[in-house]
């Protein structure tokens, strides 16, 4: 018998997909990028043309012991995905985290054989600026958790 050994992709992939349909369904659309700045929010010379936007980042996860009689080791797991909101000024990058926040904690991710519970508010931080690009560019930064086991 194979053991089942926990992989985050697929939780990372419902984080994404959740924040890109919060996003666009705000009153003015909004985007979310995939590791990356959002292609929708590109110019022509792949710089940055609009703002504010923010870019899903997965960081791994702490994974224990699952149920040992059906021989899942290291199957349970606290998956953390790092959303970063970016704006042309600190109001702008506070704005979309105000929006994005409440509309994804505590919801319920969807993921293939996984039972995954409420997605938890784990680390923030405020919006500040970024001096090391021009024009300088604001920045706040929420993780998300959700305790996830095999079904």
């Amino acid at each position: 018998m194979t053991a089942l050994v926990y992989s985050s992709r697929d939780h990372d992939n419902a984080v994404l997909a959740a924040v890109r349909l919060i996003c666009a369904g705000l009153p003015e659309p909004m985007f979310a990028g995939d590791g990356d700045v959002p292609a929708e929010v590109k110019g022509d010379k792949g710089n940055v043309a609009q703002y504010p936007y923010c870019v899903v980042y997965p960081l791994g996860s702490s994974t224990f012991d699952g149920p040992l009689s059906r021989d899942q080791l290291d199957a349970d797991a606290w998956p953390t995905t790092q959303v970063t909101f970016n704006g042309a000024t600190r109001e702008q990058a506070a704005w979309l985290q105000d929006q994005v926040r409440p509309r994804i904690v505590g919801t319920f991710l969807q993921v293939a054989g996984r039972s995954v519970g409420p997605v938890r508010l784990h680390m923030e931080l405020p919006a500040s600026r970024d001096t090391t690009v021009t024009p300088y560019v604001y920045w706040a930064v929420d993780q998300y958790r959700a305790f996830s086991s095999p079904a």
